[in-house]
């Protein structure tokens, strides 16, 4: 789906390089945190807001300068 969502190889190497792991996060991570959260482990948890983004919004603004 990546692949079809983004492109070209250049369109893909852009997003890339905005985002601060490089690449864009795979369906088994999203699950994998929703895995947890539905767990017991999580069970203490209450009121957050869980960014699944690979860094992407420690780093905003992207563009400062645009």
């Amino acid at each position: 789906m990546y692949e079809r969502a983004t492109g070209t190889d250049a369109v893909r190497a852009a997003v890339n390089a905005v985002l601060p792991l490089g690449r864009p996060g795979t369906p088994e991570e999203i699950a994998a945190a929703v895995q947890y959260l539905g767990s017991g482990k999580a069970s203490y948890i209450t009121g957050q807001t869980l960014t699944i983004d690979g860094g992407l919004m420690s780093g905003w603004p992207l563009f400062p300068d645009a």
